[in-house]
């Protein structure tokens, strides 16, 4: 049995192939279980733990967070030492991402992606080390990648040592150099992140001549 799962992100879709080798019936409970789990993230009586983030709280259950995020299991495994803790707090992040992180902990989904909240998901994501998230805030990053923005993507990228998502708005920078170079908004960034400035140039000396065929058809 195959199931076509389709993620549909902005006007972008994601496919992916998931086989499985039980019977057709079996996935009927799919969705029955993404309710499930978003009911649980909302049920607040059985709930174990909280999360606090800018005076802000939300419930949740320790051990979905640790089977969702290898952080958490350690957070959690050392309090077994230590005084076990009510209250985890998170004050780096925003009360409306960690909202958003915890839906993609419990459902496995999130329901509307918007640039700015993934730019600031990745770093959550990264943090505390779920891959399948990083990788989903990744590609619709690259998705979305302009002129305009593929400077901030490749800084965030750098930061939190992506190398995939680096290489893409690398490439993408390669290919749009002259007009990334020729913003108004260069100058200042190449001299807010000199080290990373200076590898971008290297590499597009490095592929000169992809970027002078660039120039030549504008």
């Amino acid at each position: 049995l195959a199931l076509v799962c389709t993620f549909f992100i902005s006007r972008v879709g994601f496919n992916e192939i998931v086989k499985c080798k039980s019977n057709p019936a079996s996935s009927l409970s799919f969705p029955n279980l993404q309710k499930d789990m978003r009911a649980l993230l909302l049920d607040e009586k059985h709930a174990d733990v909280k999360l606090r983030t800018n005076n802000h709280v939300i419930s949740a259950h320790r051990t979905l967070l640790i089977a969702r995020s290898p952080v958490f299991f350690a957070m959690f495994d050392q309090e077994m030492i230590e005084d076990k803790k009510d209250i985890i707090d998170m004050p780096d992040v925003d009360p409306e991402i960690l909202k958003i992180f915890l839906e993609f902990l419990y459902t496995g989904t999130i329901e509307e992606f918007e640039y700015d909240n993934v730019l600031k998901l990745l770093i959550v994501a990264d943090k505390y080390q779920v891959s399948s998230l990083c990788d989903l805030c990744s590609l619709f990053l690259v998705s979305q990648l302009t002129v305009e923005n593929v400077c901030e993507v490749m800084r965030l990228a750098d930061m939190i040592n992506n190398e995939s998502l680096k290489t893409s708005a690398m490439e993408y920078l390669t290919n749009h150099a002259a007009e990334v170079m020729g913003s108004s908004d260069w100058k200042g960034w190449m001299e807010k992140n000199q080290k990373l400035s200076a590898e971008i140039i290297s590499d597009i000396a490095a592929n000169f001549s992809i970027v002078s065929k660039n120039i030549r058809r504008k």
